[in-house]
């Protein structure tokens, strides 16, 4: 059973997919926001209503990242003919999907701001 902060929480975690945004929406108050929504989204049962909201999304809508897959490539397919900027878009939205989108992370630490810039990489097992 979640307290309603974390129910909040995983509501919000799937409308946004951020972590630390999702946990201050929620209510929780602290100095650092990104350590509080790691450990939230580790916990359990948060783990287990984040599957079982997805679910229910999945089978309401009947959508699933397979079929988004599809109609991200025919947007793409067609905007190679004419606009550049919708087709890099809808490759965009399937590298956030899929997870392959570069994470920006700012830390601050006693005054200090450092910038920190994940890649995740993608190699194409047909080249």
């Amino acid at each position: 059973m979640l307290s309603p902060k974390q129910e909040k929480f995983v509501k919000e975690y799937l409308k946004t997919g951020n972590a630390t945004q999702s946990y201050l929406k929620a209510g929780y108050k602290t100095k650092s926001p990104e350590v509080g929504a790691s450990q939230l989204l580790r916990n359990n049962n948060v783990q287990d209503r984040l599957k079982q909201l997805e679910e229910v999304s999945t089978e309401k809508f009947r959508i699933d990242k397979e079929f988004l897959t599809e109609k991200y490539l025919e947007i793409h397919q067609l905007a190679m003919e004419g606009n550049i900027a919708v087709s890099k878009s809808s490759l965009d939205s399937l590298a956030r999907m899929y997870g392959l989108d570069t994470k920006k992370i700012d830390v601050t630490t006693n005054g200090n701001s450092i910038n920190i810039q994940i890649e995740k990489t993608y190699i194409d097992p047909k080249e």
